[in-house]
């Protein structure tokens, strides 16, 4: 993650496009689209009497969409206001199907916003449903972040993810810990920070070909450095402590 304040409105704001609230929000625009169409088809101004919806289409629907809006959020400001009976049940039937579905997702972003206010920073994989969250393109770790739920961006290089974290367009970046360790020792020192413990843990190895003698060398190699401790020495020098 990147040191520094968090933005929590960006976070509100991305964590509406995570998988279980896009069905809510996108049956809202359905709805929305749906009862503008028909409160216009019903109030629209004709030649014999004037109403407060255009006769046109353009602007006419969009007027519907709006008063759609209003009705569904409890407002009501009162500048379009259904006249005829069929323009009355259509407004029936929004209010009924609407509020409900509006006071949940309202509900939802009150617990997002709360829930970004006691989170000021991540601090691990718990924190990252809802961030935005830099991957590279078709590794585990992108597979991992979309599973907790948080909205991706998806790059060719982990140096993009680096990029794309320094300049704000994601709150942190999610890849091979060796990879991350080593930025946040060197490039991005001061700057970044790795954070929370070690999730879907890998082997690293060196593949020779089979009967290689280097492979016991390596083998004899890789214990004498363990046992000395100077095999931790190495990883600080590279990866900090």
């Amino acid at each position: 993650m990147r040191k520094g304040r968090d933005r929590p409105f960006l976070n509100l704001v991305s964590s509406l496009f995570v998988q279980d609230k896009l069905p809510i929000l996108l049956g809202l625009l359905i709805l929305i689209v749906l009862a503008g169409h028909a409160v216009w088809l019903a109030e629209r101004s004709t030649a014999r009497q004037a109403t407060t919806f255009s006769r046109t289409y353009f602007p006419g629907v969009f007027e519907g969409m709006y008063w759609a809006l209003v009705t569904a959020s409890t407002i009501g400001y009162g500048d379009k206001v259904p006249h005829r009976w069929s323009g009355r049940l259509v407004a029936a039937i929004v209010i009924i199907i609407s509020l409900p579905l509006f006071g949940f997702f309202i509900a939802q972003l009150s617990s997002d916003l709360t829930m970004q206010q006691l989170r000021t920073s991540i601090h691990g994989p718990e924190d990252l449903p809802g961030k935005r969250v830099a991957v590279v393109q078709g590794s585990t770790s992108a597979e991992y972040a979309r599973q907790l739920g948080a909205f991706l961006s998806a790059y060719n290089q982990v140096e993009e993810c680096y990029e794309a974290l320094l300049t704000g367009m994601v709150d942190a970046v999610v890849y091979d810990a060796p990879n991350l360790l080593y930025y946040a020792k060197n490039q991005g020192k001061g700057q970044v920070a790795v954070v929370g413990k070690l999730f879907a843990s890998q082997d690293y190895a060196f593949a020779v070909r089979q009967g290689n003698p280097l492979r016991k060398q390596l083998n004899l190699a890789i214990v004498r450095l363990s046992d000395s401790g100077e095999a931790k020495g190495i990883r600080a020098k590279w990866f900090g402590n």
